[in-house]
């Protein structure tokens, strides 16, 4: 999806209900913090489905989710490296989710152990990366990234949350 395209979240049949978001990324480096971004503001209004780095990491949050049966789905969101033009946006399923990189990996635990632990959980993992346009150390996100965060909140609380 280009970077002007609008935000639609393809194939994703989540919603409140059952689906858990963890924003991911490292937010000293400019575009990386886009994932935080996104789940900090989305926590605020859905503080039980939305999570973020910012509150602790992403394997704790993961490995916490194992055990409940009501969640189904897991929304991962990160700047990813998919070769785009910056501000492009692309959903990772199931069925790609072994093409998603990270931007920049901080991660300690290999994501692909995840998406494995969460299968055996039935649970499904989803990835939506946004290409960033700069990784740059201790520099604000960029304005594009910016906008196009907005533009993502505003996809997920209008099809994962018009439900609650």
């Amino acid at each position: 999806m280009s970077a002007n395209s609008p935000i639609t979240l393809y194939g994703f049949s989540g919603d409140v209900h059952n689906t858990v978001i963890i924003g991911i990324g490292n937010s000293d480096r400019a575009d990386d913090a886009v994932g935080i971004f996104i789940a900090d503001e989305l926590h605020k209004l859905y503080p039980g489905s939305v999570f973020s780095e910012s509150m602790q990491p992403a394997e704790k949050t993961i490995m916490e989710l194992l055990p409940h049966a009501k969640i189904h789905n897991v929304l991962l969101i990160d700047a990813a490296d998919f070769k785009a033009a910056p501000g492009s946006v692309q959903m990772f399923s199931p069925l790609n989710i072994h093409h998603y990189r990270p931007a920049l990996s901080t991660h300690q635990v290999p994501m692909t152990l995840f998406v494995q632990l969460l299968e055996q959980a039935e649970k499904t993992m989803w990835v939506l990366g946004i290409q960033p346009l700069s990784l740059d150390m201790f520099e604000p996100m960029t304005e594009l990234i910016h906008k196009k965060a907005l533009m993502v909140i505003d996809e997920i609380k209008h099809s994962v949350f018009s439900s609650d």
